[in-house]
């Protein structure tokens, strides 16, 4: 533990070598970065999908411009599911030195509760109540509880 290159230094504003982790925001920081990497593969998946979809039937000039507008909203959907899932992504690799670090925490903090918002917001939209919307707002609460719990160390 002492001299080992391999071992990636924590902050502590009592001793370094013995930072004290977030147990918490660690876990939903892994958690943030698997499911927003998913979520990243799943729309990649879709938009290649679509393409594919529009390649095999070749529309003659009609159905392609109603194929297009279809197209056109599909792309806005993508880019702002995928949004999302950037920003899920570096809150959680973000979160993973906050969970060390209480001056880290605060920028996590932030993060979380914009997260939490949109997770909020995504529950009031929809119709149903599925398994991943409470998974979508479990884990940023998660999050940004582990997040100020580390900062309230700073104080």
């Amino acid at each position: 533990m002492g001299n080992d290159p391999y071992r990636t230094p924590h902050f502590s504003q009592e001793n370094p070598a013995n930072a004290e982790r977030n147990t918490l925001l660690h876990v939903s920081s892994i958690i943030m970065i698997v499911l927003s990497i998913l979520g990243l593969a799943g729309i990649l998946l879709a938009l290649l999908g679509f393409g594919a979809l529009f390649g095999i039937f070749g529309f003659g000039a009609a159905g392609a411009v109603g194929l297009g507008v279809v197209g056109g909203i599909a792309l806005i959907i993508a880019l702002v599911t995928s949004l999302g899932s950037v920003l899920e992504l570096i809150a959680g690799l973000l979160g993973l030195r906050g969970s060390y670090d209480p001056n880290r925490a605060k920028t996590c903090f932030v993060f979380g509760v914009i997260i939490l918002g949109l997770a909020v917001l995504g529950l009031l939209m929809g119709d149903a109540l599925t398994f991943g919307k409470i998974l979508g707002l479990a884990v940023p609460a998660a999050y940004t509880l582990g997040a100020s719990q580390v900062k309230a160390r700073l104080k």
